[in-house]
């Protein structure tokens, strides 16, 4: 867990961006260095399967491509445990051709979808993939991050009745001097 921290701990950068809800930041979270990091994206996937199966999921998911890298480590996971979860994923917006669907993925009715992304911040990815889902009449159990921000995140699900939980949050890992 140690080793696993320090690499997410590695994954802040410190210099001012530009944040894509707008506005700046002093720092930001690298999420390459998290979901191209083996150690760090088997950890992630080994916690988000045991949630999984404590609640019952059917299905892993999430904002595209973010989330992606974790939805196959996770599904991959699954297989070899012998309870395999399906997965999804959300576009941002439809493509001009094929199915032209905004979610990716085959449900059922009794399916149980456990969101995932690698940083959670604003949380306005968060509140367009649950406002989908939900539109489709699709049962969200959570959504789990490797990293949360402590922004709104919280909030925006709190409003859908859905927890986050993340693996990490900033103040764990960021430098004394920046932590809120």
């Amino acid at each position: 867990m140690n080793r696993v921290k320090d690499l997410v701990t590695n994954s802040v950068v410190y210099q001012q961006i530009q944040r894509r809800t707008g506005g700046t930041c002093d720092y930001y979270i690298d999420s390459t260095k998290l979901i191209f990091e083996p150690e760090v994206i088997t950890f992630a996937a080994k916690k988000i399967l045991n949630l999984a199966y404590e609640h019952g999921v059917t299905h892993i998911g999430g904002e595209a491509t973010s989330a992606l890298p974790l939805v196959g480590a996770v599904m991959a996971l699954s297989i070899s445990q012998g309870t395999p979860l399906k997965g999804f994923m959300i576009r941002k917006e439809r493509k001009p051709y094929g199915k032209s669907e905004l979610i990716e993925g085959e449900f059922s009715v009794d399916s149980r979808v456990l969101l995932v992304d690698d940083v959670t911040g604003m949380g306005s990815a968060a509140k367009r993939c649950c406002e989908l889902l939900i539109n489709q009449n699709i049962s969200i159990i959570g959504f789990v991050s490797i990293v949360d921000r402590q922004e709104a995140a919280l909030k925006e699900l709190r409003k859908f009745g859905i927890a986050l939980i993340p693996l990490f949050n900033i103040n764990e890992i960021m430098e004394e001097d920046y932590a809120k």
